[in-house]
C-alpha cells in the first residue's frame, strides 16, 4: 500500500534523517533545526527517540552476547579477558565509549532480552520489560528504573507479584519521565 500524499513528505524527511545517520563513510553533522516548525521539530525528536530505543535494544542484545562469551567459566579464554578487559561490562564500555553505568545497563538489560543467551541470573519477572525494550517501546533507562525499583523476589515478594507490577509499569512508562517511573516502581514494590 502506497503512503498517502500527505504522509509522503514526512516519510521522505525521515528517510533523509536516517540516511545521514547510517552513512558511516561520510562525516556527520547534526541537521539544521532553526527553520523547522514546532510540529516538524517535535516529529523529528520523536522519530530519533524511536530510533535511539531500537539501536539501544540492538546494542543491549550484543552486550548480552559479549557477557555470554566472557562468562567466568571460560576464564582467560573468554572474550573480554582475551581482549584485555577484566569484565564484559568493561569491554562494552571500551567498545562503545559509554560510561561504566551505561555499559553495565547494556549488559544487564541485554541479558533479559528474549534473544539473549541463557544466563543463571535471568529475571523472568521482568519478561514484559525485556519484551518492551526488544520492541523499541521502552528505553534502557526506563527498563533499569523498573528493574532497580522492583528489585528481586523474596519470601514476602513473590516473582509473580513482581511480574504483574513490572507489566503495569511498562504500560504507564511512556507517560512518565524515567525519574517518575523509578519512584512509581518503588511505590509498586511497597504495595506488594
Amino acid at each position: 500500500m502506497a503512503p498517502s500524499a500527505a504522509l509522503a513528505p514526512a516519510l521522505a524527511d525521515a528517510a533523509t534523517i536516517l540516511g545521514a545517520l547510517i552513512e558511516l563513510d561520510a562525516p556527520y553533522s547534526p541537521p539544521a533545526t532553526g527553520g523547522l516548525t514546532d510540529a516538524d521539530l517535535l516529529h523529528r525528536q520523536r522519530l530519533l527517540a524511536e530510533v535511539e530505543r531500537r539501536v539501544t535494544a540492538a546494542s543491549a542484545a550484543l552486550a548480552a552476547e559479549v557477557r555470554h562469551r566472557s562468562r567466568p567459566d571460560l576464564g582467560h579464554a573468554g572474550l573480554a579477558q582475551r581482549l584485555g578487559d577484566r569484565t564484559p561490562e568493561r569491554l562494552v564500555q571500551r567498545m562503545t565509549g559509554a560510561t561504566k553505568a551505561r555499559a553495565t545497563s547494556l549488559v544487564r538489560v541485554g541479558s533479559l532480552l528474549p534473544s539473549a543467551p541463557p544466563a543463571p541470573d535471568r529475571a523472568p519477572w521482568l519478561a514484559d520489560v525485556a519484551a518492551a525494550v526488544a520492541a523499541g517501546t521502552l528505553s534502557l533507562d526506563a527498563a533499569e528504573a523498573i528493574r532497580a525499583g522492583l528489585g528481586t523476589p523474596t519470601e514476602e515478594v513473590p516473582s509473580d507479584a513482581l511480574a504483574l507490577a513490572a507489566s503495569a509499569l511498562v504500560a504507564v512508562a511512556a507517560g512518565l519521565t524515567v525519574e517518575a517511573l523509578a519512584v512509581r516502581a518503588r511505590e509498586e514494590l511497597q504495595t506488594i
